[in-house]
Formats: structure tokens, sequence, C-alpha cells
């Protein structure tokens, strides 16, 4: 076929008839090819396999080999151990070539491994998340059964319910309550959207005891929808995530084991977890309540209160991207700002206009932090 635009016909018979259609200038003939791989980079959990594909030629030849299965066809696959990689593919089609590459990204999760769990304290203790979290092999899990009781999860593999309901848990432990009373809730951090989280308490003496044992064995309580329409018809924020209500099982200064997950086949969810020797405490939105409870001092606003004009001073933060919002009282957005940070103190000077007179909330989010501290404009 000589190169340009062709245009293609198709033809259907039957004993009605025949009918033709046709699509002009459809198809454009080149004379090179065009290789193709649909991402440019992309994140991985550290550990798992990742599959590559690529289109646009006969055959294909990848390079380097670290990491993959094998280094011919359309389709490889890698296991992801290591920090970053980058792969090229040669497509050939007769006399042709092209070439295109992926970078990989392996990502991990502070508070993956049950091993590792940190432990916690009475009151609000995060922010936390389980971005690129994975399951450890005979990781407990809680029985699947119904959504809002307080002794499983939803069923949320209809097709196939004898799959596992983990996918990507985050753990923590804490040491009982003088009381042996606890409750445990998870709110959103990011205060938007919505969040859907599930969450199971166990008790063991140590981690590895929780490996490959039974629910009946280690499980105290689990859940997965605590707040729905009928008790937080007006929080949002948390609408869907998780607690416990008010037990009287956790012993002074014996280990207990919380275990988090993304609901609905593993949800990418950021969230404070709540413990109290009370009940819970359901709550109406998430930005009043939150700031409250915040327990990080990482930045300072100075003057404050202010007339428009105010700095941040923050120190002991990593280089990272930062984003800074401010919400009004009912929550919404009144100035948002984006900033890439190479030092760990410095100051960020904020100048806003034609805000009224009020209490704010400053939200300032790095790539490893989420706090928030109140402003008041004059």
């Amino acid at each position: 076929r000589s190169p340009g635009l062709k245009t293609i016909s198709l033809v259907i018979s039957n004993n009605d008839g025949t009918d033709t259609l046709v699509k002009k200038n459809y198809i454009n003939v080149i004379e090179d090819i065009y290789v193709e791989i649909p991402f440019d980079y992309y994140y991985v959990p550290k550990g798992e396999i990742f599959t590559i594909s690529a289109f646009g030629a006969d055959s294909f030849n990848w390079s380097p080999s670290t990491g993959l299965n094998k280094t011919t066809g359309s389709e490889v696959i890698t296991t992801v151990n290591y920090d970053s990689m980058e792969y090229k593919v040669t497509g050939i089609q007769g006399n042709c070539t092209d070439e295109a590459s992926i970078k990989i990204y392996g990502k991990t999760n502070q508070w993956d491994n049950i091993c590792n769990a940190i432990e916690l304290s009475l009151g609000l203790n995060g922010p936390f998340n389980n971005y690129y979290a994975t399951v450890e092999e005979n990781e407990p899990e809680p029985p699947t059964n119904n959504c809002n009781i307080q002794n499983g999860w939803c069923i949320e593999y209809d097709l196939a319910p004898d799959i596992s309901p983990l996918d990507k848990t985050v753990w923590f432990k804490f040491k009982g309550t003088p009381s042996g009373n606890a409750s445990f809730q998870l709110l959103n951090s990011k205060c938007e959207g919505q969040s859907d989280q599930q969450i199971a308490v166990y008790k063991a003496n140590n981690c590895n005891d929780l490996f490959g044992a039974e629910w009946t064995e280690i499980g105290i309580a689990a859940n997965d929808d605590f707040f729905d329409k009928n008790n937080s018809a007006n929080n949002y924020f948390n609408l869907y995530s998780a607690a416990i209500k008010l037990r009287n099982d956790f012993t002074h200064n014996n280990t207990y084991w919380i275990q988090v997950d993304g609901s609905h086949g593993g949800l990418d969810v950021s969230f404070y977890i709540e413990i109290l020797e009370t009940d819970i405490n359901i709550r109406d939105g998430c930005i009043t309540e939150i700031i409250n409870y915040t327990q990080n001092n990482n930045f300072t606003i100075y003057p404050n209160p202010n007339n428009e004009n105010f700095t941040i001073s923050y120190n002991n933060i990593k280089p990272s991207n930062i984003s800074i919002c401010i919400y009004d009282i009912s929550g919404s957005i009144v100035y948002s700002a984006y900033y890439l940070i190479d030092l760990k103190s410095s100051t960020i000077d904020i100048s806003i206009q034609n805000t009224k007179k009020g209490i704010y909330f400053l939200q300032l989010e790095t790539d490893y932090t989420s706090q928030l501290k109140k402003l008041i404009i004059l």
C-alpha cells in the first residue's frame, strides 16, 4: 500500500439485502512503524510483579534484562525489587524499527509490615495512608459477611467469594488502656471526597503469632462501614469509614494489633486513627474536628491573627512537594498554592485578598504529612 489516508468499507449481506458502511480517510498508512508503551512511568509496590506491554510492531526486544522474566515479546513481566528502573523496547517490523521506554518506580509504605507496626496512643494518631501497601504471606484476615457489623468486613468479591478480602493493608499496635475500655474510629485526613476504609483488631503477644492464625484464635472485632447514611447523614468526608464500638477487651500493657485496609477492593485511603476510652464520637464534618486534635507542630503561622498577609515557617520537613490550602468555616477553599521545597527549614510568605474577616483553617500537606492549623483574618 502507498502511504496516505485510506477509505475503508464494510459490506453486510443477508436474506433481506445488502448494506454498506463507508469510512472515508479512516486509516492513515505511513512508511515507518510507531512503537508505543501506554505509560511513560508507573509506580508499583516493591516486591510486586508488573506486566509491561508494547504495541506497534511484529517483534520486540527489551533491555536491560534486570528484573524481567524474558527480553522478547510484546509483554514482559518485571518483579519490582528496585527503587527505579527504565526499560527500553525496540520494535521490529520488516526493515523498520522504533523504540519506546517506561520508567518503573518501586514504592514502599512505612506502615506496611506487621512486625514493623508503630505503637499508637490514646487520642488522635496520624495521618497515615495505605499507598503502595501490600499483603504479607499468611497475613490474618477477618470474616467477610456484613458491612455494618462489628465482627467482619463486606463481601466485595461476589463472583469469587473465596478470594481474600485483603488488598493494601497497613498495621499498628497499642498497649491497651488503664480501664480496659477502648473504641476505635478511622477519620478521613484529607478533608476532601469521602473515605472508605475497613479496620480489624487482634490480640497477640508478638507479631509472629498473627501469621497463619485463624480469626477465632486472635480476632477481637472488625468493621467496614460504621459511618453509613443512617448515623452520619451530614458527614460526607467520613462516609463509609470504619469504627469499633466501645469494648472491654483491652487490658493495660497487653499488645493489640490494628489492621487497616482500603475497602471496595483496596482503595487508596488517607486517615487518622482515634482511640478513646469512651464510645465513638460521631463527627459532623472533617476540618473543625481534626484541628482540635492535631499533634504535629512542624509549621507555624505568624502573625496570627493577621490582615491577609502572613508567613508560614516550617522545620524538620523532608524535601517534598508541598500544597497549601485555606478553607473557610464551611469547608470551601478560598486559597491554594503549590511549592517544591528542598530545605528542611524555611519560610513561605502568603498574601490573600478580598477575604472576609473571620476564622479559617490552613492545611499544609507534603508527600509525608498533612497538618492543619487555625487562621484568623482581622
